[in-house]
């Protein structure tokens, strides 16, 4: 049988362990062994909380409050870097929409300019040619992390 300070000390010692997990788990989206993606993943969901918050909880593409709300591209991200992180590009919709314009691309792109327009649209392809021209294309990791963070830093503002 184990003595109770046997007990203590392994008690003691998983206690400090956990702590360091979870530190560790805390930063490790700044951490250089971060996946790319990951970084980029969480730049997309904070740019899509930013629209929600401005615009309400309801689906910018339906019209009806969101059930499991994401954040959805106007001009597919597919397209690219550039066109990922274009605040004007991201938007606040329902799972039903996001899912519904990967399967019909065209129907939706009908939907879109007649919701937003087609200068919205446009502007939102002349930022991501302007994008792609610029430097600092593609994005590296310092630059997607200041990316999140001018992002996160907006989203906790108060309105």
């Amino acid at each position: 049988m184990k003595s109770l300070a046997e007990y203590l000390a392994k008690k003691a010692k998983s206690k400090i362990k956990n702590e360091k997990r979870r530190a560790k788990a805390k930063l490790l989206w700044v951490a250089d062994t971060a996946s790319r993606t990951s970084v980029k993943a969480k730049i997309v969901r904070a740019l899509g909380l930013l629209d929600r918050q401005r615009n309400g909880n309801s689906c910018r593409i339906h019209g009806a409050p969101c059930v499991g709300g994401v954040a959805y591209h106007i001009l597919p991200q597919m397209n690219g870097d550039a066109f990922r992180f274009i605040e004007e590009n991201v938007i606040w919709a329902c799972n039903q929409a996001n899912r519904g314009e990967q399967m019909n691309r065209d129907l939706y792109a009908q939907k879109h300019r007649q919701i937003f327009g087609d200068a919205y649209i446009q502007a939102i392809r002349d930022e991501a040619a302007r994008i792609k021209a610029s430097p600092g294309f593609p994005y590296t990791r310092a630059a997607l992390r200041e990316i999140f963070e001018s992002v996160k830093k907006r989203l906790t503002e108060p309105r």
